[in-house]
């Protein structure tokens, strides 16, 4: 019997849409905590880590030149001690006169990195203080004290999100010499004027509109809105040029930061740029934001995160130094600007704006000194992934020629729809006024949503958030995008099923009520990404050193803690398919209207050429749902396109995938007679709680 103890957390039900109370381990707090402070994308980029030593290994030579007595490194944020580890045998035969103090404020990784300092020989030389940097005594830094070297990675995504200025300042005021060297040293801000049909769909809402003329308009409330002001962080690296993005000028320095310098790291600052167009712009203009960082004191070894198009490393997009942790940023200016009609060789000119962790941008003339939020409450509680879909008239005419065939032959006198924030029953309303259109959804921000656009279109539905509500209703036709708000992976959509499943029986007559859709099939498929992969790769040797303790305490509290598919962006991250077609897994009929009608287990066994791969353990499986609007109409949240086993898929852009890195949950490798790898896979569904969980051997 376990000796182990269980304590009870809430987590949420996807299916349901409520919050439960599920027991766990009682160390699951901390080792979810663990698990998501994972840095092993990071330890995978050989590039970084590279230039962190070449310019620790300059810095330390000039030190050693320069300086008779003692040298002091501080390391900031040291997570697992790579670059105290780096500065300490850059010392080589001098290392009695150096001493490092390495800060690390989160306690499990400070306690690791204690552990892989010991096992590498360093003990001796590096002090791993657990806590934060500016939360250290200042008399440990008097003058004489004061480090002559600083190493450190505190950046994100947008260089300044974690606290890199506060953290420089403080360095700079009270821990280091006033000729310190810095690793890295400086850093630039880039951004470039850019257009992309796809990105501009999820600025602004739009007038839809199908086929038979019928539009659905946004309020002026909503038009003149700012919209919302967060960044979008994603893989420029796997958007086509002149096809998925437009690049409407040269890319610019806005801001500079030398680190050594505090009056370069002022908390607030505005900066105006101009630009001259290079080709002619008749739509919104968005800004692509990136970062780079000269590592060393003269500038010789530069780290880019710039995209293909940009990176002075190459301008091959599959030939890019893979980071995740580092990537590009779209800002979008103010949704209440009307898409611009420009000329080729016109100047634009762009004001930044940066408080001490976030940019923003607007048009040049605003006394803007503020991030300009959304006032109409919409944009805020609005995924711009959502909004794409929701400006998406292809799509939503795709619907509405189902459903409206159903109205042409059986005229629904009395119809339900079931989902949040959708065009769909709104359409439906504008387009057959005679009926009587019901729309149950049980967010409160749905709810908005539905009441401005109805509001504003003259619109007669009838909005509930109580099934009971609906129990003296008779309805000839339910239907539903579906989409919720609490979607994390593409199977939570079966939201709708487990509400159809809760609709009172008399509500309809299961033999003649029509539905769309009708059936769902999930599907996967094996694939080897080109670097995603490395996520959940454990690091083994970085850089000669040994971090086996970091895979053991990350990578194991990960296979407690995370589900074994996670959501990912899979167009971000290119994969090739690793068969001619997907599995389907499994396939569930909505016309009984019940929840578990069908079986909720599958078993099957994979075999991979391992010719096919680059790397021979890196098999992983994506997973998507298809929902059976009606006979040869679909709708896949997957590839957008047929596959071929070598080659790489085209994924929908609006829509997570499931993800499973197989390689990573298996023991050992298998193999058949034939030298083929086996995974053996075995999938089942919980009626319960929405949960699709994957067990591999």
């Amino acid at each position: 019997m376990s000796n182990k103890s269980y304590v009870f957390v809430q987590q949420f039900n996807a299916l349901k849409g409520c919050v439960e109370w599920c027991p766990v381990a009682d160390d699951y707090d901390y080792k979810r905590e663990v698990a998501r402070s994972a840095y092993a994308d990071m330890l995978h980029d050989k590039h970084r880590n590279d230039l962190y030593r070449l310019a620790i290994e300059k810095s330390v030579q000039k030190l050693l030149k320069e300086r008779s007595e003692a040298v002091r490194v501080l390391d900031i944020g040291t997570g697992t001690g790579l670059l105290s580890m780096l500065a300490a045998r850059a010392f080589g035969e001098h290392r009695n006169r150096c001493t490092i103090t390495a800060f690390e404020c989160f306690l499990p990784m400070a306690d690791c990195a204690e552990k892989v300092i010991a096992k590498n020989g360093f003990s001796d030389l590096i002090r791993v203080c657990k806590k934060r940097s500016n939360d250290a005594n200042c008399d440990e830094f008097s003058n004489s004290e004061r480090a002559d070297l600083l190493v450190t990675e505190v950046f994100d995504t947008e260089l300044i999100g974690e606290g890199a200025i506060g953290t420089y300042r403080y360095a700079l005021s009270n821990q280091l010499k006033e000729n310190a060297l810095l690793v890295p040293s400086r850093a630039r801000i880039w951004i470039q004027l850019i257009s992309s049909k796809w990105l501009e769909r999820g600025i602004q809402f739009r007038n839809v509109s199908v086929k038979n003329g019928s539009i659905i308009k946004p309020s002026v409330k909503i038009l003149e809105c700012p919209g919302s002001h967060h960044l979008h962080d994603l893989q420029l690296n796997s958007m086509k040029l002149n096809d998925e993005i437009c690049l409407i000028s040269d890319a610019k320095v806005l801001f500079e930061f030398n680190f050594s310098d505090i009056n370069t790291l002022p908390l607030h600052d505005s900066k105006e740029i101009t630009f001259e167009l290079n080709q002619n712009v008749d739509s919104h203009l968005l800004v692509a934001m990136w970062w780079d960082l000269f590592m060393d004191y003269e500038g010789e070894y530069l780290l880019s995160c710039a995209p293909y198009w940009a990176n002075p490393c190459s301008h091959d997009p599959h030939r890019q130094p893979w980071r995740d942790h580092w990537i590009q940023s779209v800002y979008y200016l103010p949704a209440n600007i009307e898409p611009f009609r420009l000329k080729r060789g016109n100047p634009f000119t762009i004001k930044g704006f940066r408080d001490e962790y976030s940019f923003w941008f607007d048009i040049a003339g605003k006394q803007s000194k503020h991030q300009a939020s959304c006032v109409c409450g919409l944009h805020s509680h609005m995924l711009r992934s959502r909004l794409r879909i929701l400006n998406d008239t292809e799509t939503l005419n795709y619907y509405f020629e189902t459903v409206s065939q159903i109205f042409v032959e059986q005229h629904p006198k009395s119809v339900l729809f079931i989902g949040d924030s959708s065009f769909l029953p709104l359409i439906v309303a504008k387009s057959f006024s005679e009926t009587t259109v019901h729309c149950f959804t049980q967010d409160k921000h749905s709810i908005d949503f539905y009441a401005e656009f109805v509001n504003n279109n003259s619109l007669n539905v009838n909005f509930v958030s109580d099934m009971k509500l609906l129990e003296n209703e008779k309805f000839d036709l339910i239907f539903a995008e579906p989409f919720f708000y609490t979607v994390n992976l593409p199977w939570d959509t079966l939201r709708f099923w487990y509400l159809l499943s809760e609709l009172p029986k008399n509500c309809y007559e299961k033999n003649n009520v029509k539905l769309v859709p009708r059936r769902a099939i999930i599907e996967a498929v094996a694939v080897e990404f080109d670097d995603l992969w490395k996520i959940r790769a454990k690091v083994g040797d970085c850089q000669g050193f040994n971090l086996t303790d970091f895979d053991n305490l990350v990578l194991e509290a990960m296979k407690e803690t995370d589900a074994v598919i996670e959501p990912q962006p899979v167009w971000e991250y290119p994969c090739r398919a690793l068969a001619n077609e997907p599995l389907s897994v499994f396939q569930w009929d909505f016309t009984s209207f019940e929840l578990s009608n069908n079986c909720s287990e599958f078993s099957t066994r994979l075999k991979i050429n391992p010719n096919l791969l680059k790397h021979t353990n890196n098999v992983s499986l994506v997973m998507w749902i298809k929902f059976v609007l009606a006979e040869e109409k679909v709708i896949s949240t997957g590839p957008i396109s047929p596959f071929k086993i070598g080659e790489y898929i085209s994924w929908h852009k609006d829509w997570k995938q499931g993800v499973s890195f197989l390689f990573a949950n298996v023991k050992k490798l298998s193999y058949d007679n034939n030298g083929c790898l086996i995974y053996d896979l075995k999938f089942n569904y919980n009626f319960s709680d929405g949960e699709l969980n994957l067990s591999v051997s």
